[in-house]
């Protein structure tokens, strides 16, 4: 934040909606050790949307799953991934629409239907982050471990209108879609 200002850009960019800039005392080593670290110091409770900023997606079919069914208590937005460079992403491998495993970034053997994790993830309940520190360094990590678990129902939404900016290429393409007015999603001036 001293380095960049981002809580001023984020005040520009969210002018007029209610939000909070939660800041870290130190950095920390993935993005698990980030959410587990604010969620105890800050005390976050409820039902929660947990999203990378590297990417911009339409999450109506998580809101349109979440309104038909209240029981859930994870929902993992996926991704074909069919024409992306499928060693960049997470993974969900799905049998009959059923979580039956997940992997980072590594590609596991199996013959299950396999889809890309985007980084918007809902939970009803974020006492899962509660007490865990350096248990994990992704989230995935722990996605893995709760799929095991009966008790908790996890489903994965496919989500078909998105923009990626987590890398160069990407954020040019996202860019150069924006001037051409074909991105969906990005508001970079440009």
């Amino acid at each position: 934040d001293n380095e960049y200002n981002v809580s001023n850009s984020l005040k520009n960019m969210f002018n007029g909606i209610n939000y909070e800039v939660l800041l870290l005392d130190n950095n920390t080593k993935g993005p698990f050790e980030t959410l587990t670290t604010a969620i105890n110091k800050y005390n976050i409770e409820g039902p929660s949307f947990i999203c990378d900023c590297d990417h911009s997606i339409n999450i109506d079919p998580i809101i349109n799953l979440l309104e038909k069914d209240e029981n859930n208590d994870i929902i993992i937005p996926t991704y074909n991934i069919e024409n992306e460079n499928i060693n960049a992403w997470s993974k969900v491998y799905l049998k009959n629409e059923k979580i039956i495993d997940i992997s980072e970034k590594e590609l596991l053997e199996n013959e299950h239907k396999i889809m890309g994790i985007i980084g918007c993830h809902y939970f009803k309940d974020l006492s899962y982050f509660k007490n865990l520190n350096d248990e994990y360094e992704n989230i995935s990590e722990m996605l893995k471990r709760l799929i095991l678990n009966e008790n908790i129902n996890i489903k994965s939404r496919e989500i078909y209108r998105a923009e990626f900016l987590g890398d160069p290429e990407r954020l040019q393409d996202c860019i150069n879609k924006k001037r051409n007015k074909k991105c969906v999603f990005c508001d970079i001036d440009g």
